[in-house]
């Protein structure tokens, strides 16, 4: 994108040219429904954005509940004992397994007999997931090593029934179950975070940025950011782009096509930078991905006339690579976003047709396209896809949309390519306010 470009080929066998079933979706029908039903034992915990759940199990050493643990699946994601790495996770684990912890349960905290910090009884302690050993809640004059039989080894972690924390040995007749994690995670663009997917806009009038706070469908406050962008700059995507965890916007110029970056606390704008390389005239950025799997955001451009698609591989906001893709879609598809919808943990590409409205995914690797597939619904007239992120919580991308006409926001959660429920968002945003992302 930046001098020469590597040729276009249009392939004969592209996705777009062969299209054998498409089923038609009311938005009414997706009125009726919300999100997947949830197993009522496992509960959400905003704090963490992962899910949780207490197992009943009598007889089960720390290993054997370790092992169990991460057999249990929820959401295609396997699990494992409780970590408890802050006080909100530890308050929402006691107040939320009560009667779970009228009995001690296992949690996934053990002591490393052979790490260089091991000293008894407080050194050496390690999370079964890797976590850093930091916060801590053990029972006042706990861990104390006590003896079994003589013999020093409390080297596994339970939960009493007050939910503080004891230094056990590997079996304990008391114990009568488990707390299971579930790890997810946290939203692409969670502005607020309270672990929920949010959606931002741009006036198309004033160029003024507002954000909603979402609960899956459900709007529950708002914010304007505290700057405007200059004329001309369009708000493009949207991702953490100076690694602070938190999102940041991207926008793009729409007559020099410059890049530049907001870095955002939430909805104020705290600082920015612009790509010192421009991209080559009528390439439009119309998405955000990790598609070198390095932990930094790319930007995605595809031309307005040929199609062609490329990538810019970026460390933070600094251009250090890019690439064409060797496919080209056929006329008339558009990029609408990026997500991993196969679950391979390679950022995908969002297509929709100007006419047809279908949707399609490209699964990709790295740059370089893999295989498709339809969407298996196809929206309603003038519903555009205009964002992707997680919004029910299952750690699936899902489809948002907007009205061109009446400006109605409406989501699709998604299994992959398959749409499973969704709503309409409410209310309407006034006038020529736009969704622009998170895509």
């Amino acid at each position: 994108m930046i001098g020469s470009k590597r040729p276009a080929v249009r392939h004969s066998s592209c996705l777009f040219c062969v299209r054998t079933l498409v089923v038609t979706c009311i938005l009414g029908l997706l009125l009726l429904g919300g999100g997947p039903e949830a197993d009522a034992q496992v509960v959400f915990c905003p704090a963490t954005g992962h899910y949780y759940e207490a197992v009943s199990a009598t007889g089960l050493n720390w290993v054997q509940a370790r092992d169990a643990a991460t057999a249990r699946a929820y959401l295609g994601k396997s699990g494992h004992l409780v970590t408890i790495t802050s006080a909100a996770e530890q308050n929402f684990v006691v107040a939320t397994f009560a009667s779970a912890l009228g009995n001690y349960c296992w949690m996934g905290a053990y002591q490393d007999i052979t790490a260089a910090d091991y000293s008894e009884p407080g050194g050496g302690w390690r999370w079964v997931t890797g976590e850093t050993w930091q916060y801590t809640a053990w029972k006042p004059g706990e861990p104390n090593n006590g003896t079994t039989i003589g013999v020093s080894s409390e080297e596994y972690g339970m939960l009493w029934t007050d939910g503080l924390w004891n230094d056990h040995d590997l079996v304990s007749s008391a114990t009568t179950g488990y707390i299971v994690e579930y790890d997810f995670p946290r939203p692409s663009f969670d502005l607020n975070g309270d672990s929920h997917a949010d959606i931002v806009f741009q006036n198309t009038v004033t160029h003024q940025v507002a954000f909603w706070y979402m609960n899956n469908t459900t709007y529950t406050g708002g914010a304007i950011a505290n700057a405007i962008p200059s004329a001309g700059y369009a708000l493009r995507g949207t991702g953490d782009f100076n690694g602070d965890g938190v999102p940041d916007l991207v926008f793009q110029n729409t007559t020099t096509g410059q890049i530049v970056f907001w870095f955002m606390n939430g909805s104020a704008v705290t600082g920015g930078v612009a790509v010192v390389q421009i991209p080559v005239a009528g390439y439009n950025l119309v998405g955000v991905g990790d598609f070198n799997a390095d932990g930094s955001p790319d930007l995605v451009f595809q031309n307005a006339t040929s199609g062609q698609i490329a990538v810019w591989y970026l460390n933070g906001t600094q251009l250090i690579g890019y690439e064409s893709t060797h496919q080209v879609p056929n006329t008339g598809y558009k990029i609408v976003g990026v997500g991993d919808f196969n679950g391979d943990g390679q950022s995908d590409l969002v297509f929709q047709n100007n006419s047809s409205g279908a949707v399609v995914v490209w699964y990709m690797n790295g740059g370089q396209f893999q295989s498709g597939v339809f969407v298996s619904a196809v929206p309603l007239a003038n519903f555009r896809v205009a964002g992707i992120s997680d919004y029910n919580n299952d750690g699936r991308p899902d489809l948002l949309f907007q009205n061109t006409t009446t400006g109605q926001v409406a989501l699709w959660y998604m299994n992959g390519a398959t749409l499973i429920g969704g709503g309409a968002v409410g209310p309407i945003p006034g006038s020529n306010h736009i969704v622009v992302g998170p895509h």
